[in-house]
């Protein structure tokens, strides 16, 4: 996996904006400030579009939603159709996944009402699907696709 993460890590365009770097958001069709969270973000949408794991769905990314009067912005999630069908939440490469970002997801669902959360830090990524009560991981994107 770490092979595919370098490939595609190449194939993202990056330039120069004073003191930082920015990557090409082919998503939201613009420059972004490219930091750790961003380039795992980056990195595995590209590599799970490119291992074909979007047919039939559309990524967004980046966009707002309201919970409880706050206003929250979730990473991306992947619409079949008109529907939701897959939150994502990425994490900085450094930064072990937690049972606090499977709440953090769980609480945009509360809103979104997606079926299935995938949770990545580009090292480790967990599949979770939503069940009457609570949640249940899967073994991978097979189970979801």
């Amino acid at each position: 996996m770490l092979g595919l993460i370098e490939e595609y890590a190449s194939r993202l365009k990056t330039r120069k904006s004073g003191s930082f770097s920015e990557v090409w958001d082919p998503y939201r069709k613009k420059w972004v400030a490219l930091g750790p969270e961003e380039f795992v973000r980056q990195v595995m949408l590209a590599l799970w579009e490119g291992e074909g794991r979007f047919k039939q769905l559309t990524p967004i990314v980046e966009k707002g939603l309201l919970l409880e009067g706050k206003l929250l912005r979730f990473d991306a999630v992947l619409m079949k159709g008109t529907e939701v069908y897959v939150i994502l939440e990425f994490k900085s490469p450094s930064e072990a996944l937690s049972e606090a970002h499977m709440l953090q997801l769980s609480r945009y669902n509360m809103v979104l009402n997606a079926p299935y959360l995938i949770l990545s830090n580009g090292i480790e990524s967990r599949y979770f699907q939503r069940l009457s009560a609570g949640y249940q991981q899967l073994s991978g994107w097979e189970d979801i696709i």
